[in-house]
């Protein structure tokens, strides 16, 4: 092989690494505040508010099937505000997390409802002044979560949506450049 070609395939390799692990990122921080509230105010949550649920539920859902390729046409003008082109590895981070985000925060908010709800009802009950997550740590309630939720989270975001969008991204780029 070429050393031009090898060099175009580290490189495109390092990008793919480099969206995915940031894009990840992103996601799951952007999916942390409405999986839980998801949680909380589901019907059979602690404290169950039907249009908060309604609201978020449907707009995770519609973004969760909003194609790709549409959403990051869409987010073109925000992904240049943000990272000031709407080309490349750095931006196709914007439009990436943003996607992404809704599959993470089904993610978590399923990990979430595994933790047994005597427990979660146990913890409540007990609180006075203290914090319902931290009387649940302190029981060593949230840790089996806590071993659960990034492996579930790594594998199913990576293989269902990350990875085959980035690549596929990228695999634009080196075919552009092999036949430049």
């Amino acid at each position: 092989m070429d050393s031009k070609i090898i060099s175009l395939l580290l490189e495109a390799t390092l990008d793919t690494l480099y969206m995915s692990v940031v894009a990840t990122s992103i996601a799951t921080l952007l999916a942390i505040l409405p999986s839980i509230l998801l949680t909380l105010c589901a019907p059979d949550g602690l404290s169950p508010n039907a249009w908060i649920f309604r609201t978020l539920d449907s707009i995770t859902n519609t973004l969760r099937s909003f194609p790709f390729l549409i959403l990051m046409v869409v987010l073109f003008p925000l992904t240049q505000f943000i990272v000031g082109k709407s080309i490349g590895a750095s931006a196709a981070i914007v439009p990436l997390s943003i996607g992404a985000a809704p599959f993470i925060v089904r993610i978590i908010e399923n990990a979430l409802k595994e933790v047994d709800r005597g427990v979660i009802e146990a913890a409540t009950y007990q609180k006075k002044t203290r914090d319902t997550l931290e009387i649940l740590e302190e029981r060593g309630e949230l840790h089996p979560l806590g071993q659960r939720l990034p492996v579930s989270l790594v594998v199913t975001d990576k293989a269902a949506y990350l990875s085959p969008i980035s690549s596929a991204m990228l695999c634009r780029r080196l075919g552009e450049e092999r036949w430049e």
